[in-house]
């Protein structure tokens, strides 16, 4: 059986070998998955899958230059036309965009009931419950707390037993972040 089977697999290896590059159509079908590869390219049908490769004449594209000058498309002023001066955008004369803050920061259950906690650094504005003023917070989250706690002057994300990170704001207009 042994030797049947090598002298099979030669045989099909000359006969494929012969045929070089002659239009050869070859399936291949086992329970669910159908393969076919021939003049059209290569196609393999299972279930929830389809794939199509075409054969064909390769396209490549050349990439561009780096540092090759645009062309700019020509002009024509009409004589006794002054055309407009054209300013590019320039980082020396960007202008520095402020920082947008919201009308009104939020409160604590405010940011609270609308903050997705999730791992990360944050920075937050919040209105500070003892001043009333805005406040800057930046803070970190080890990941999702499983419970989130507001108290009068504070924010608690709890993860477990002894595991906290709080936001304590206090009388003075500060805040602590203890971790």
């Amino acid at each position: 059986m042994k030797h049947a089977s090598l002298l099979f697999g030669v045989a099909v290896a000359l006969w494929l070998g012969a045929a070089g590059r002659a239009a050869a159509d070859v399936d291949f079908h086992v329970p669910f998955v159908h393969i076919g590869v021939g003049g059209g390219g290569v196609r393999v049908d299972a279930p929830f899958v389809r794939l199509c490769i075409p054969t064909g004449p390769r396209r490549v594209m050349p990439a561009p230059v780096v540092g090759e000058p645009r062309l700019v498309p020509e002009v024509v002023v009409p004589p006794g036309v002054t055309p407009p001066e054209v300013v590019l955008p320039d980082a020396r004369r960007t202008p520095a965009v402020p920082p947008v803050l919201p009308r009104q920061a939020p409160t604590l259950s405010e940011f609270a009931s609308s903050f997705d906690a999730k791992g990360g650094s944050y920075e937050a504005w919040v209105r500070h419950p003892a001043t009333g003023e805005a406040v800057k917070v930046c803070f970190t989250l080890p990941g999702p707390p499983r419970r989130v706690v507001v108290h009068k002057q504070e924010i608690v994300f709890r993860y477990g037993i002894g595991h906290t990170v709080r936001l304590e704001f206090c009388n003075d207009g500060t805040v602590k972040v203890q971790q």
